[in-house]
């Protein structure tokens, strides 16, 4: 199926109703940051080899391009300064990174304690999110947040809580 979102096409991906739960206490799903042209020939390669079935969650007033598998476990992301303005850490990466692994959600089950426990243990929040009003999740999940906690040992890792709407 070919998807368009802010007048770009995306082919073979699809915008999927259910919502589905996240992995507790443990890896929920990689973000991997990639350049826009490069974006399609991503998602291919994941749809193509072992069958990832994305959803188009892109952010134009962010100016981010957003290909999701919740079930699969796996996220592509790009700057779009086309469709608006573009946060910095992520053209940053580009700038600095490369394209490549951007960040793994960790799914927990109590987002202010896990935060609290990493900043006691003298890793920072960033910054936090919270989408589950923001399409496509509206009405499909009863929390979708994030804390985005610094970098650590090479490790870039944002604590998640997905949970769905009740049935």
């Amino acid at each position: 199926m070919d998807l368009e979102v802010a007048g770009v096409t995306t082919a073979g991906v699809t915008a999927y109703g259910g919502a589905m739960q996240q992995p507790i206490d443990r890896v929920s799903h990689v973000v991997f940051c990639v350049r826009e042209e490069n974006l399609e020939r991503a998602a291919s390669f994941w749809r193509d080899t072992v069958g990832v079935v994305f959803e188009d969650a892109s952010r134009p007033e962010l100016g981010l391009r957003i290909l999701v598998s919740l079930a699969n476990g796996i996220e592509l992301i790009a700057p779009a300064p086309a469709l608006g303005p573009t946060p910095a850490r992520f053209t940053d990466f580009l700038a600095t990174r490369g394209e490549g692994v951007y960040d793994i959600v960790y799914g927990v089950r109590d987002l202010d304690a896990a935060a609290d426990a990493a900043e006691a243990f003298g890793v920072r929040v960033t910054h936090r999110g919270g989408f589950a009003d923001v399409p496509p999740w509206q009405g499909r999940f009863a929390h979708l947040d994030e804390a985005h906690l610094e970098p650590f040992c090479g490790m870039t890792v944002t604590l998640g809580r997905i949970e769905p709407e009740p049935a």
